[in-house]
């Protein structure tokens, strides 16, 4: 997802993420930019081409892609829990990658004094509620740099977790206000 949506803050979190699970070089992954025949040049698995493949429609779609997709992951996954989650994160990643660009584009119109629009007043109440997350997410990616290649998975796993709760503070009070506002 991340290398569809071009986020600055996604790529160095996530190509840091990759090196220190083992990817011996996330840049080239990241660099596929959605295409799925770079993607099998990197991997034989079945599973994580599937999920690839997923994402990909995913992101073309704007949201879930046709059953034809879905049921392919089903296959490969063995369960309907486990295409939830994969389904969960593409959300998840999509709100990350949309939420680093426009934050990107607020300050690029507060530091070229572009600021007289409709949006920058909205870009004002975004920037204030999500530059506290996008700082968290800049000082965890400086951080992994410190760690090694290939470390325990123990550590991928903590970091997973803790990026998810961390990231859901902001996303889940916004997801029930839309919610208690009548959006779907």
């Amino acid at each position: 997802m991340n290398s569809m949506i071009s986020c600055p803050y996604c790529t160095d979190l996530h190509t840091n993420l990759g090196r220190i699970a083992g990817l011996t070089d996330p840049f080239t992954l990241n660099s596929c930019k959605g295409e799925l025949k770079a993607i099998e040049k990197l991997t034989t698995n079945e599973k994580l081409l599937a999920i690839s493949e997923y994402c990909i429609a995913f992101h073309a779609a704007g949201g879930p892609p046709s059953t034809k997709h879905a049921d392919k992951l089903l296959s490969v996954l063995g369960t309907p829990s486990r295409c939830t989650g994969v389904t969960s994160l593409c959300w998840f990643l999509h709100w990350g990658g949309t939420s680093g660009n426009t934050l990107n584009d607020f300050y690029s119109r507060l530091f070229s004094l572009r600021v007289a629009s409709a949006q920058f007043a909205f870009g004002v109440v975004f920037g204030l509620w999500y530059t506290p997350l996008f700082a968290v997410i800049v000082g965890v990616s400086k951080a992994l740099t410190a760690l090694p290649t290939k470390g325990p998975k123990v550590i991928s796993q903590g970091l997973g977790v803790v990026l998810g709760v961390v990231g859901s503070v902001w996303i889940v009070p916004v997801g029930v206000l839309g919610g208690l506002m009548g959006f779907r």
